[in-house]
């Protein structure tokens, strides 16, 4: 299987915070080939004491540094939020929304040559945000309110100018049970369908979007296996969705579905195993060719191949499967088809790697120690 790198052109950021760290891990792209466009990593801190960005520049190896931290101005929850997503650029990329878990904020960022611009911060409609998505006009977010005796449910918002939101009156809805767990929010290839996966109910459920963005009722439908968490939505419409129960043994799986314009999923590949624990948070390359399963329970990566069929099966050399240098790896992000990064949450580090032809993983640095102890991080994308 052959597969092309995407490069994508965005602004270096450069100094102007007010902390500099400068932070270098083990490093080693000597002899390396692979080229990019200078751009960035963000991770949300999650901190109770102030949520924050972590910024961290990309070099054209792909290599990174940290630049500084940027208060989001709202609070963390500084605890686990069992969730995937709590960082999401706006449609342009010049946009990036943060969830503050501790005092049901959201915060909007403009993407500045000088760094990220705190410019609004609006409540998120219920009781702990935990994960967001945008798709054209449109933001969503889930919030978790049953972490702190709540009700889960989702909210809208329209994206207006230069990125701002505006909440959307009426589109608050619940999920399938008050206490479902949600663990990540997102919109199908075309916008019109909202998925949400829920940890505690093993159900995946839909909501099919009017042409004002409005979602319907909950459509509640029983996950291929046990624990749905994070997914993705490949350009081909394939929802790919990782289960961290979904294998026998202690083990998890990974699942792919078709999804209907009207919000029903049909399973393409179910729970295909990733031979590891706590396959909680995915990363799909761009093309679609490759998905990614980080594995909490075993500091590792599960690599598959997805056909065009949406079809997965774990890739050849290695049984598919890397360590990632670092203790109970969350979030992971993406850059076109050539680079992956993943948050090590307890050791506080992010790992680089790249992304070859057949989709073997290859890390060439390691940071460590670089976000603050026991802030429980959840946040972490990449362009």
């Amino acid at each position: 299987m052959t597969q092309n790198n995407t490069r994508i052109r965005l602004g270096w950021l450069g100094g102007g915070f007010a902390a500099i760290v400068a932070v270098l891990g083990s490093l080693n792209v000597q002899g390396s080939e692979h080229h990019f466009h200078p751009g960035a990593v963000y991770v949300l801190t999650n901190e109770a004491s102030g949520n924050r960005l972590a910024v961290l520049t990309r070099d054209g190896q792909g290599a990174l540094a940290v630049a500084g931290f940027v208060s989001t101005g709202g609070v963390g929850s500084g605890q686990n939020t069992h969730s995937q997503g709590g960082l999401a650029f706006g449609p342009n990329g010049k946009t990036l929304y943060a969830a503050n878990a501790g005092d049901n904020s959201i915060s909007v960022f403009r993407l500045r040559p000088t760094g990220p611009e705190l410019v609004q911060r609006v409540a998120s409609g219920g009781q702990t945000p935990v994960s967001l998505a945008a798709h054209g006009r449109l933001l969503y977010v889930a919030n978790a309110g049953s972490l702190n005796g709540g009700v889960d449910s989702i909210a809208g918002f329209r994206i207006v100018h230069e990125g701002m939101l505006e909440a959307i009156a009426g589109s608050s809805r619940p999920l399938s049970i008050p206490a479902a767990g949600p663990a990540q929010v997102g919109f199908d290839r075309g916008g019109k369908v909202l998925i949400v996966t829920e940890r505690n109910t093993n159900m995946i459920t839909t909501y099919e979007l009017d042409h004002a963005g409005v979602p319907g009722e909950p459509q509640p439908m029983r996950s291929s296996g046990a624990v749905p968490f994070g997914f993705r939505v490949t350009d081909a419409g394939v929802l790919i969705v990782s289960e961290a129960g979904g294998a026998p043994a202690g083990l998890s799986a990974v699942s792919s579905y078709d999804v209907s314009r009207k919000g029903s999923l049909y399973v393409i590949s179910g729970s295909v195993p990733t031979e590891q624990v706590a396959a909680c948070w995915i990363g799909v390359t761009a093309d679609g060719a490759f998905a990614y399963s980080v594995n909490a329970g075993s500091d590792s990566i599960t690599a598959y191949a997805v056909n065009e069929a949406g079809e997965l099966q774990q890739i050849a050399g290695g049984g598919g499967i890397f360590m990632t240098g670092g203790t109970t790896p969350t979030e992971v992000g993406i850059v076109g088809d050539s680079l992956l990064y993943v948050l090590n949450r307890d050791s506080g580090g992010v790992s680089a790697f790249t992304i070859g032809e057949e989709g073997a993983l290859e890390m060439f640095q390691d940071l460590s120690a670089i976000l603050p102890a026991r802030s429980f991080a959840n946040g972490l994308v990449a362009h």
